[in-house]
């Protein structure tokens, strides 16, 4: 009997690969269109229609719908990733990743990433995903 983990079929790397980047490379940009979304005032009566108005700002934004749009087509390669590959092996080493490529991409866009919490999560997530796949 074979107990060692491995990715169950060739393309499981791509799908894995796929994932971390479609996830990974969105979430600064759905972050910034919802912190730049101005929330309803609270002097409004009418809480229902501030929520309306708020849902409605957002799926009207374009900078909103295309970062979703692409980070909901990751979620569909993480279920193909989770049908190729064993999910001991998949589901961290995805997770992990894609703080990489988030913390990445936010360094790009000129965010504050040097937080004092996210980059130990950094870089303790990148010795999980050489662990794993060594």
């Amino acid at each position: 009997m074979n107990d060692q983990i491995s990715l169950t079929s060739s393309t499981a790397p791509l799908w894995i690969l796929a994932t971390v980047l479609l996830w990974g490379a969105t979430n600064p940009f759905l972050r910034r269109a919802t912190t730049t979304t101005a929330p309803p005032s609270a002097d409004n009566a009418s809480t229902k229609l501030s929520w309306i108005q708020q849902w409605t700002l957002l799926l009207t934004n374009w900078r909103y719908i295309v970062p979703l749009a692409l980070n909901l087509c990751g979620s569909a390669a993480f279920v193909k990733t989770l049908q190729e590959a064993d999910l001991a092996l998949a589901s961290p080493m995805v997770n992990s990743l894609t703080l990489a490529v988030t913390w990445l991409t936010g360094w790009l866009l000129g965010e504050n990433v040097t937080d004092t919490r996210t980059t130990p999560g950094f870089f303790s997530s990148r010795r999980i995903s050489v662990c794993m796949t060594a």
